[in-house]
């Protein structure tokens, strides 16, 4: 892999490091010396190695979009692309989402998913549920979602992501469901 610059070898730093460590024990100097870069440099980019670990997932997810541009986004497929793209870094994703404290990817996660799905429903939910109803839709299916995902990911049951995928799309609120485009699989 052909690193370009100073966020990419920090990313290549943490996956190599944490092949060997879990995230807890990895610290902010091992990744700045695996990397060969100043501490400075991290602390340009990143506010902590939770920041970086949040970037990875950002980045994973900003890969799915940019690989479905070309198509319309259908949410089950979506879906799958980030799961896909998750279960290729699998094991840097398990040791990630041991750490449930403060800054956890998981919490991230949850906080991305309710935005993406926010930034799908809002635009359609014009007088179709009363407005207190629509946060409490969308918290419900990102936790659905990033709860499904997690246990997918802790447990390594070995689940193809198009399967998990179809789960996720099943606990869609029927309020919701709308206004959500599905591919004909679906």
């Amino acid at each position: 892999m052909t690193r370009i610059n100073a966020k990419e070898i920090f990313t290549e730093s943490i996956l190599e490091l944490i092949k060997k460590k879990s995230l807890q024990e990895i610290t902010v100097t091992n990744i700045v010396e695996h990397s060969g870069l100043s501490r400075q440099s991290f602390y340009v980019h990143y506010r902590d190695k939770y920041d970086l670990v949040n970037q990875i997932y950002d980045d994973d997810i900003n890969r799915a979009i940019n690989d479905l541009q070309s198509f319309k986004i259908y949410i089950d497929i979506f879906i799958e692309v980030i799961l896909e793209g998750m279960y290729d870094k699998l094991p840097f994703y398990v040791k990630a989402l041991e750490y449930t404290g403060q800054n956890a990817l998981m919490h991230h996660m949850k906080d991305v998913a309710y935005q993406t799905h926010a930034e799908i429903v809002l635009p359609h939910m014009n007088n179709k549920m009363p407005q207190q109803k629509i946060p409490y839709c969308l918290n419900y299916h990102a936790n659905c979602a990033i709860i499904t995902t997690i246990d997918w990911v802790i447990n390594n049951t070995y689940v193809p992501p198009r399967e998990v995928a179809s789960m996720i799309v099943e606990s869609i609120p029927r309020l919701m469901k709308p206004c959500y485009s599905f591919s004909k699989y679906c």
